[in-house]
């Protein structure tokens, strides 16, 4: 339960722009499928690594996705469904990035660039490059590369469905060289730990995941590496236990997958993170009161991904419920599905590309 529901006019525009094209042929390449599985990974930060020095940059809560010169990849190795007018203008160099369509977007944005008919909607998805894998040289060389590489072009009308742009349909197409759906992510130097925590609270302001934190003068490292780091706000809650979810792994054995949980204003969802051998063994009893972890509410007010923490014995759930507030709506809603997301660190040049109404 909890699915956003669209409305009716928003539903009609997505029909409408999903009838606007054909169907994206796949020719998946298994070489690049592969180099996709393989793309760096951040480990999370802890206040015991100095962030001074380092590169900042918006994380963003979009798709990861690996250009290989032609298609897009995902991190299983599937290829994206992208018409040809949005690959228009990219570098035949790899590079990784993510597929974005905004702050709180996640879901709209993972339906658009799943779905072969998804026509027009690729209108709002926005191509954010990071890293440049192929490359040997340090991560400032690749950031250079990576701005002289995506070249900005306007948005113009584009032919007709059957037009001159291949059938591709809708209402843009590149009227120059470059791509006007793409661009790079934007960093700032951190001046220290005092700093990166203002740029956390700004970008938790605006609704967004967090930050990502790369070591300076650093390599392209195809594993989860310790050079590349994600910053991210947590909040800690109470909740009820309401069912255990899993099975008997023997005679009067029973292993324990995820914990039912409720909060105090009726959300139930599950929780599986954070337990220990001897919590599946022994879970909290149905009825007690545990605290969890998460790092951000969905458009739908459930937590995104939750961690068990521990139980709580010094509380009853009356209190609880009696003190609850539960949270805004406003805080995470999902928001309208824009042509013009913006992001943090662009530079003023970008910032009008992304900002370019249709």
């Amino acid at each position: 339960g909890g699915a956003r529901r669209a409305d009716p006019a928003e539903a009609a525009m997505i029909l409408a722009a999903r009838a606007s094209g054909p169907r994206v042929a796949l020719e998946t390449d298994p070489s690049s499928a592969a180099a996709a599985r393989s793309v760096m990974l951040a480990q999370k930060w802890t206040p015991k690594t100095d962030p001074t020095g380092w590169w900042i940059s918006e994380k963003l809560d979009g798709v990861r996705a690996y250009w290989d010169g032609r298609h897009f990849y995902s991190r299983l190795g599937n290829q994206f469904p992208a018409p040809d007018w949005f690959k228009k203008g990219l570098p035949p160099t790899p590079l990784d990035g993510e597929l974005w369509c905004g702050r709180r977007q996640f879901r709209r944005c993972l339906g658009i660039v799943r779905n072969r008919g998804s026509g027009d909607m690729w209108e709002y998805v926005t191509y954010l490059v990071f890293d440049a894998p192929s490359m040997k040289e340090p991560y400032e060389a690749r950031v250079d590369f990576i701005k002289r590489s995506i070249v900005h072009a306007t948005k113009e009308p584009r032919a007709p469905s059957g037009g001159s742009d291949g059938g591709a349909g809708g209402r843009l197409v590149v009227g120059s060289a470059g791509c006007p759906y793409a661009a790079p992510v934007g960093i700032v130097r951190c001046e220290g730990p005092a700093h990166l925590e203002r740029e956390l609270r700004a970008v938790d302001a605006k609704g967004g995941e967090g930050l990502m934190l790369r070591q300076p003068g650093s390599p392209y490292e195809n594993r989860r590496s310790n050079i590349l780091r994600k910053v991210k706000s947590t909040h800690d809650e109470e909740a009820k236990v309401v069912g255990h979810e899993g099975g008997a792994v023997g005679p009067g054995a029973f292993h324990l997958s995820a914990l039912t949980l409720e909060t105090p204003d009726g959300r139930q969802f599950s929780c599986g993170s954070g337990l220990s051998a001897a919590d599946r063994r022994r879970p909290p009893a149905i009825g007690s009161i545990v605290t969890y972890r998460f790092t951000e509410l969905f458009d739908n007010g459930y937590p995104r991904f939750p961690v068990f923490i521990g139980p709580r014995i010094d509380l009853d759930w009356a209190t609880i419920c009696r003190n609850y507030k539960a949270p805004d709506p406003a805080s995470h809603a999902m928001g309208e599905l824009r042509r013009e997301p913006s992001i943090l660190y662009a530079e003023p040049a970008l910032s009008r590309a992304l900002t370019m109404r249709v």
